[in-house]
């Protein structure tokens, strides 16, 4: 698809910055954006009405049904990562058969992801705001002066 959108939905709130729903004005000739979550297929259906893109975060799910009903949509961004259709909350193989062209954004928030891991088992190691657990607090370095681990 070339060209501008006519008109870009983000069905629900989907965190964008002042600056980038801004800059999204160069992608369509119309930009919506909802501050809350729909109830249901209906208010996505309705949402959506006449739009030829859609913008999804990773809590509302774009089925078959509604895409069936949604016969203007021609691409769907999904404002979150998108890693295998399985886990989509997009039936990405239905948009596929009917033209729509879906993208989603690769390594969304992973790093942050691992740093926070990181961080809790830190924290539990250590035996900070969680039950400690081993009987005495120890340095995750005396791990290898011990046989916890065989080599």
């Amino acid at each position: 698809m070339s060209g501008k959108f006519k008109k870009m939905v983000a069905v629900e709130p989907v965190n964008l910055t002042a600056d980038a729903k801004e800059r999204l004005t160069a992608y369509a000739d119309q930009v919506e954006f909802y501050p809350d979550m729909p109830e249901n297929e209906d208010e996505i259906l309705r949402r959506i009405g006449d739009a030829d893109a859609v913008l999804v975060s990773f809590t509302t799910y774009i089925g078959r049904n509604v895409l069936a009903q949604a016969p203007s949509v021609k691409y769907i961004g999904m404002c979150c990562s998108l890693y295998a259709e399985e886990s989509a909350n997009v039936d990405i193989a239905f948009a596929r058969e009917h033209g729509i062209k879906v993208t989603g954004v690769r390594d969304y928030g992973d790093r942050g992801v691992v740093e926070y891991v990181i961080y809790q088992l830190v924290r539990i190691l250590h035996g900070y705001d969680y039950p400690c657990w081993a009987e005495k607090h120890i340095s995750p370095m005396s791990f290898s002066q011990r046989r916890y681990w065989k080599i």
